[in-house]
């Protein structure tokens, strides 16, 4: 879904930048600091949670439980599930407000079924539905007044039918049909196919 929306930006380094802020943030949850629920304290004896090669270990063998993270002030940030040292169930996370921030859902570490997301005002943010961690059915977002971004369609994670992207003003940004993984239609003020009159 961000490749298909970075393909949107223009000009390129607009692309790049977007990357690096997402690099950025991949970086910085890594070396978050995860206690698993049954950790007392910081120092206990009870080892940290680590993840390894897309697993969740804990003292080297694969974790099963739930894992909590807290901000500074010792409210919860996230919760995750995990069986056998995959991400098993629901995944939640909340802003520092205590406002609900995500919803998703997984099934041996894949993401599964419908994930929600809101803004910190509470508006809904997105809406994605998986297959076997594969974008599957609709793909919406929204900006922070309400207003739609994007509704995309997808089959086993590629595009297909409808597509549209909205500026935050309403205007439409793209509005495409993908048929035979084909699009026909207009991205941004681009043609995807050349059309004979």
């Amino acid at each position: 879904m961000v490749e298909s929306i970075l393909e949107f930006l223009e000009p390129k380094p607009i692309r790049m930048i977007l990357r690096l802020v997402v690099l950025g943030f991949v970086s910085m949850v890594a070396s978050l600091s995860i206690q698993p629920e049954n950790s007392a304290s910081p120092g206990s004896n009870v080892d940290e949670l680590y993840r390894a090669n897309g697993l969740m270990l804990q003292g080297g063998v694969r974790y099963s439980g739930v894992s909590r993270e807290n901000y500074s002030d010792g409210s919860l940030q996230s919760e995750t599930f995990w069986e056998n040292g995959k991400r098993e169930g629901l995944f939640s996370s909340w802003y520092e407000n205590g406002q609900l921030k995500e919803k998703r859902y997984y099934r041996g570490n894949r993401k599964e079924g419908e994930h929600l997301g809101w803004y910190e005002n509470g508006e809904l943010r997105f809406q994605f539905n998986f297959l076997n961690g594969n974008y599957h059915g609709s793909c919406s977002q929204w900006y922070s007044d309400g207003s739609r971004y994007s509704l995309f369609h997808y089959e086993n994670g590629e595009e297909v039918g409808s597509q549209q992207m909205w500026e935050a003003n309403g205007r439409v940004r793209a509005n495409y049909i993908v048929k035979n993984g084909r699009r026909y239609g207009i991205i941004g003020s681009k043609r995807c196919v050349t059309i004979s009159e």
